[in-house]
Order: C-alpha cells, then sequence, then structure tokens
C-alpha cells in the first residue's frame, strides 16, 4: 500500500471515525483503524462491534492494499504533522511509514485479515433530512437517556419514523423527552432504538448545511452522507 493525501482530509477523516474505537478492548485489532487503499480513496474503518463508522478520503493511490493502524496513536501522529502532502507507505511486517513536510513516522500495524466488517444494511427505503434538524431532535432527546446498564432498553433513543412524521422518544424512568417534526416522505411505520454512544457520534460528526439519510432496518441504524455512512446495531425492547 503506498499513498499520497493531504493531511488536513486524512486528519478529518481521523476524527470522523477514531472516537469509535473504545480505549480498552477485548480484541486488540478492535483498537486500531482500517485503511483501505483503492481507485482514488483511501477508506478509514473503526468500529466497536456495536457501532461501525466508515469514511472516504481523496488520495493518489500508486499501490492499493490494507492495514490497520493504532486510532489513537495516528490520530495523536497526524495532528503534529504540518499541513502539507502526506505519504503514507505500508512495508514488510505491517510497518507504516509516514512523510509529511520532513517529518517521518513509523509505525507498526496489524493486518486486516481479523478486522471486523462494517457492512450497512441495505434498507429498502431511506429519509433524508437536513443535519441541522436532526442535530436538534436529538439534542431536544439525548438527555433523558438512562445510564443504568441495567435497564438496557432505556439506553438510547427511540426512531419513530411515519409517512408524515419523526419522532425521537427518550426516558431514563424519570424524565421523557420528545421531539417531532413533519416529513414531506417519510417511512411507512418504522421504528428503532439507537443507542447512546451512536447518538453522540452522529451529533458529533454532523455539519452544518448537509443533507443526511437515514434509515431502520430489522436490527441496525444507518446514517450517510457525502463520503460518509455510519452503522449501530438496535437495542432491543
Amino acid at each position: 500500500m503506498d499513498v499520497v493525501l493531504d493531511r488536513d482530509a486524512f486528519l478529518k477523516g481521523l476524527q470522523m471515525v477514531h472516537n469509535i474505537v473504545e480505549p480498552r478492548q477485548t480484541l486488540p485489532i478492535l483498537a486500531n483503524v482500517l485503511l483501505e487503499a483503492d481507485g482514488e480513496t483511501v477508506r478509514l474503518t473503526a468500529t466497536d462491534l456495536e457501532v461501525g463508522a466508515r469514511v472516504s478520503v481523496p488520495a493518489r493511490v500508486a499501490t492499493k492494499g490494507a492495514i490497520t493502524v493504532s486510532a489513537r496513536k495516528l490520530s495523536e501522529i497526524v495532528k503534529e504533522l504540518p499541513a502539507a502532502s502526506l505519504s503514507l507507505k505500508v512495508g514488510d511486517n505491517a510497518a507504516v511509514t509516514l512523510r509529511c513536510g520532513g517529518v517521518n513516522y513509523r509505525l507498526v500495524g496489524m493486518l486486516p485479515d481479523d478486522f471486523p466488517a462494517v457492512v450497512p444494511a441495505a434498507p429498502k427505503a431511506w429519509l433524508a433530512m437536513e443535519a441541522k434538524t436532526l442535530r436538534e431532535m436529538l439534542s431536544q432527546t439525548v438527555f433523558a437517556v438512562s445510564h443504568d446498564e441495567s435497564r438496557f432498553a432505556l439506553n438510547g433513543v427511540l426512531f419513530v419514523i411515519q409517512p408524515k412524521e419523526v419522532r425521537f422518544v427518550a426516558t431514563d424512568g424519570h424524565r421523557l423527552a420528545i421531539s417531532t417534526r413533519g416529513v414531506g416522505h417519510g417511512l411507512g411505520g418504522v421504528t428503532g432504538i439507537v443507542p447512546r454512544k451512536a447518538v453522540a457520534e452522529i451529533m458529533r460528526v454532523l455539519g452544518a448545511t448537509e443533507d443526511v439519510q437515514i434509515a431502520i432496518t430489522e436490527n441496525q441504524f444507518v446514517m450517510q452522507m457525502p463520503n460518509f455512512v455510519m452503522t449501530a446495531r438496535l437495542i432491543e425492547g
């Protein structure tokens, strides 16, 4: 794998996915971000098996390939690099070399064979929303989500998507928060409980102006916007 990227674009991509990674993992590879180079992009993927995110960053790909690297270490290094073209090359024994503005770093990665696949479901229909509206509705409800792990069904926000209305509901057993918006073209009675961590990540990555698409399948929530997709396993309840 041998690619050249814009440092700022690469850093932005890392910042969109690296919070998914939990600091303590039972599987060492889950502390890593997966880098896949192909065509004219590098895809960055992170997952904790419950929530996953993938972002595509433009790149000049000399040699395609894939590697996983510590999300924390890679983010810390890229933050310190100057705003210039960044060369990333994978050598023997999963050695990763970063070169940018006269600065060189070497990291030891892990082969991607055991990295869990982040596969978005194929929903029958999508709901288009303004990012601003989605963030407002979540901010009006997420504060009421329970942090009591023994009440698992309350550890998320209930999404209720009707043909003409979208409603988000959260409660911790003491407080109840409901946010409702009318929509022109909703979905036919779709519901799902999106976990608290996924809600926090949605609010963090949403921009100010772009439209997003969301969907709920039998067991998965999916959100997509240009060059980015997030998935989350729904809470049963």
